[in-house]
């Protein structure tokens, strides 16, 4: 009688048991964090802009197009993800825009010197010394290069799919080109972004926003080479605001660390 008592209630404890072990590996296949997702810490991005640049005057300089280019890498501040799919992360990265933009004389099909107002056939003399191309045909360009430094959020709803938003300050070197005339100066620049991305393939828009006072270089080489303009005028700057808005293509890197 005993031992049959014994054997029922060890058959009552096995599925028990079962049912313990069963509910752990349960919860710890639910703790399971994806580490091919989150090892792609690494995006490049190319993207169209539309660039406003305008001077102090307020005055703005319309673009026929301009190019968005950045490649960011991401350092999650903690190692398993908030819930099982959010990551705050520090991102840093080179970024650079370029740009060309309209100019007044692209309008017209004059061929002529600059300045002359006459209908007249022109006579080359032979007399122009100058560049062996025209320089005002390069139009004029704007191009800028900097380090972006700022944080991010990103969020795996469901399987590859991910969720970023992101906001970056970007030091950034800046030259606008046009004909014989170069300007150069520091372009601090604000921007924030979203993106959507599956897998390793993904698209986003981008903001920004800075301002720059720019020097003259080639004025600043002729007060160099005046040494009265030097010790009497200073290298002449402009200010410069720069806005743009980026719809950009986006790929992702990154494999698991090896343990």
């Amino acid at each position: 009688m005993i031992t049959e008592l014994l054997i029922c209630a060890m058959t009552l404890g096995v599925p028990a048991q079962q049912d313990t072990d069963n509910d752990i590996e349960t919860a710890a296949a639910s703790e399971t964090v994806d580490e091919s997702f989150w090892a792609k810490r690494k995006t490049f991005r190319i993207g169209y802009e539309t660039h406003t640049s305008q001077n102090a005057n307020g005055a703005e300089l319309p673009m026929k197009f301009g190019v968005g280019l950045s490649n960011i890498n991401n350092v999650w501040l903690h190692k398993k993800p908030v819930a099982g799919m959010l990551k705050f992360a520090f991102d840093h990265g080179i970024s650079a825009n370029y740009g060309m933009f309209k100019t007044a004389n692209e309008e017209t099909d004059y061929t002529g010197p600059s300045g002359y107002i006459g209908n007249a056939p022109v006579q080359d003399d032979g007399s122009d010394t100058g560049m062996p191309f025209d320089l005002s045909k390069i139009g004029m360009n704007y191009l800028s290069v900097g380090y972006a430094l700022g944080a991010s959020l990103t969020v795996n709803p469901i399987a590859k799919l991910r969720i970023n938003g992101y906001f970056h300050f970007v030091p950034s070197g800046a030259m606008i080109v046009s004909g014989s005339t170069l300007s150069i100066g520091f372009m601090p620049y604000c921007r924030y972004g979203a993106e959507l991305s599956y897998g390793r393939v993904g698209f986003g828009l981008e903001w920004g926003s800075g301002m720059s006072s720019m020097s003259d270089m080639m004025a600043k080489l002729m007060t160099i080479a005046d040494e009265e303009a030097q010790s009497v005028n200073s290298t002449p700057k402009t200010k410069y605001y720069s806005n743009y808005m980026n719809i950009y293509f986006a790929l992702k890197f990154g494999k698991n660390k090896k343990k």
